[in-house]
């Protein structure tokens, strides 16, 4: 990735000082932070790969008074945390939790999320729930993989694009996952790229009657979303004490429902008058219910459902905006 990035003429930086990114996210954003104040870098984007991004994240918010950081690329980061942290069996891995302080601390922060472009595999087997963020440019890929993707045309494509809306670039540091570091530039806010789902929609004949990005969004968004609550209903039904999870359980059977109808109905966007408006405008209220209710129990599938269904609510919120 280093020499496609540099072929196009973009000078990298690689933060070695990482090592094998061990250490907690605070202290390696601050070693980010210095390293940036060291080199005079300035108007910095940084491509970052799995932990790297919680990294690049933390450091936006905490370490750069002066805004050297503009964007940030990250890939297959685990923004949402992992259900699997808490079995993993190195210690420097579980603060991945959707629980941890940290996690839930980065996660609150959504303004930012707008200078960030998220991008991961279809299957991660390592943050199954995706890498999704509200409010960023959400990349999902076709092919699968945590470290796998790294070398895949289809990603490789991805980083080039996004990369290439930031023209002037020069270098920035990077982190990335245990064992890796990835390298950065300098570049200006990037626009939305174009995704696999926008390939197939901007085929279709009423393509200049619907906001591509937008649409896509809310498309990924709400099957998403249907995915998660069905995950969460099962895990609900079969976890302990099923008695109370009544209510939640049968709130994401709803939201599944209306999320699949949703993702189906935007996915045919030709001339069907206003009622898709009505099907959106339902999917945001199962779902802003949905998150509510989940959010209140502490199970990790709760909490990863509550935000896949917020993430919903805003994509569809954010498609009737431009339609109105």
């Amino acid at each position: 990735m280093a020499d496609l990035l540099s072929e196009a003429g973009h000078p990298v930086h690689v933060l070695t000082r990482l090592r094998w990114n061990t250490a907690p996210v605070a202290a390696s954003a601050a070693h980010v932070a210095a390293y940036l104040r060291e080199h005079d870098l300035r108007d910095v984007l940084v491509v970052a790969h799995s932990k790297g991004g919680l990294i690049g994240k933390y450091a936006m918010l905490h370490e750069d008074p002066e805004g050297r950081i503009a964007r940030m690329i990250a890939i297959a980061s685990p923004f949402a945390g992992s259900l699997y942290a808490r079995f993993l069996p190195h210690p420097h891995l579980r603060p991945f939790s959707p629980r941890d302080a940290t996690v839930r601390s980065l996660g609150e922060q959504v303004d930012l999320n707008a200078r960030i472009t998220s991008i991961w595999g279809a299957f991660d087997p390592h943050i199954p729930g995706g890498s999704r963020l509200p409010r960023a440019v959400n990349l999902p890929l076709r092919t699968s993989g945590h470290f796998r993707i790294i070398g895949q045309p289809e990603l490789l494509d991805a980083v080039a694009r996004a990369a290439a809306d930031v023209p002037g670039a020069s270098p920035g540091p990077a982190g990335g996952a245990p064992g890796r570091s990835r390298p950065g530039m300098r570049s200006r806010a990037a626009r939305p790229t174009v995704g696999p789902m926008d390939d197939i929609l901007s085929t279709h004949p009423a393509k200049d009657t619907f906001d591509l990005p937008q649409l896509r969004a809310a498309i990924e968004a709400a099957a998403r979303c249907a995915s998660s609550c069905a995950t969460c209903a099962d895990a609900c039904l079969h976890g302990d004490h099923v008695e109370h999870m009544v209510r939640c359980i049968d709130l994401d059977n709803q939201c599944a429902e209306i999320c699949r109808t949703t993702a189906d109905v935007l996915s045919r966007p030709g001339p069907n008058g206003d009622s898709w408006e009505e099907i959106v405008r339902a999917c945001i209220a199962v779902c802003r219910e949905c998150a509510a209710e989940c959010g209140q129990h502490e199970h990790d599938h709760c909490q990863m459902c509550a935000r896949d269904c917020t993430a919903c609510a805003d994509a569809c919120e954010a498609l009737l905006s431009v339609a109105d």
